[in-house]
């Protein structure tokens, strides 16, 4: 008999860079922030490179990390007009409305388990045990229909439909024009990106 043994190791790491993006309304040059995590795991076969692994750990976080923020997005609208920009509006859609799908997903499984039950326990009686078919039925359609219902509104959503004063503040949040970031860092002394 073969026994294998190993010890794990997990690295976390965080780090935030700083996005440049040109507006494709108005075309000013705006900064925002993107903070990300990342981990990395290490393997040291029968505890022979326990410091290697922990070296690979962080290695592998560290790549996870660079590639988090190389591809990090937030809604940041502009400063200026505030437009959010497509990839931005792609991600405020995929975020809209989450509750509904989860929602409508977990009364799917409860209904199966529910149906499941009614199924088993019902067999040889007059009624039903849980719950009655029509009682049934109607929970059998809610769970898609919520499903679908997000689906069709996060579709239809576009973030730069809200008023632009909104989208006006969470910029003054958010974001920063591409000169009062350079004078915010001059005024640091360090230098901008």
């Amino acid at each position: 008999m073969v026994v294998f043994m190993w010890k794990q190791y997990t690295a976390r790491v965080r780090g935030a860079v700083v996005k440049p993006v040109t507006c494709g309304e108005c075309g000013t040059e705006y900064v925002y922030l993107v903070e990300r995590q990342a981990s990395g795991q290490g393997t040291s076969p029968y505890y022979l490179d326990n410091k290697g692994a922990a070296r690979r750990a962080d290695e592998a976080a560290q790549r996870a990390l660079r590639k988090a923020l190389a591809e990090g997005v937030e809604v940041a609208p502009c400063p200026k007009c505030g437009h959010v920009q497509l990839d931005m509006a792609r991600l405020a859609r995929k975020r809209r409305l989450r509750w509904l799908s989860k929602t409508g997903w977990i009364v799917t499984v409860v209904w199966g388990i529910l149906g499941f039950l009614n199924a088993v326990f019902q067999t040889g009686m007059d009624e039903p045990y849980l719950l009655s078919w029509p009682t049934y039925l109607w929970l059998a359609a809610i769970g898609p229909a919520l499903v679908a219902l997000r689906y069709g509104l996060v579709r239809s959503h576009d973030p730069n439909d809200t008023h632009v004063e909104e989208r006006l503040a969470l910029a003054a949040k958010l974001s920063l024009t591409r000169e009062e970031y350079e004078r915010q860092v001059r005024e640091e002394g360090g230098k901008a990106t």
